[in-house]
């Protein structure tokens, strides 16, 4: 595999945007998430972020690194943060698109739904920018 292929590039962040968007969409409009986002404990949120974090960067291990990271942590860091990030991001705008991020007036609700929301859609993201 040549270099290229381990640096995170304009065109890997389209894909992770476009990725992220398939699912964060439909999952976001979903009054099952909306829901969860008001009931279930700040803690268990956390634990699904962690979770989904962690399977990031395991796909991205192994599939763009094949298992080792010689000389590339640095490039493998980035790509794992960037594609969580924008995913939360995209997340986020999607939720405040429809009137369903409260960040004003429940920031703690906003930030539940948006890493609720960024789970299935950050997986997607990652799929899709191993594909190009």
């Amino acid at each position: 595999m040549s270099d290229t292929r381990h640096e995170l590039t304009r065109h890997d962040v389209a894909e992770i945007a476009v990725g992220a968007s398939v699912f964060a969409i439909p999952v976001g409009i979903s009054e099952e998430i909306w829901g969860l986002g008001v009931e279930l404990p700040v803690i268990n949120v956390v634990l699904v972020a962690l979770a989904s974090y962690a399977l990031i960067a395991l796909f991205v291990y192994y599939l763009f690194y094949k298992g080792s990271l010689e000389g590339h942590s640095r490039e493998f860091l980035k790509r794992v943060g960037t594609l969580y990030v924008l995913t939360l991001v995209i997340s986020s705008l999607i939720l405040l698109a429809i009137d369903k991020w409260p960040l004003l007036s429940d920031p703690t609700v906003a930030m539940k739904r948006a890493v609720l929301v960024s789970c299935p859609a950050s997986l997607a993201a990652a799929v899709l920018d191993h594909l190009n």
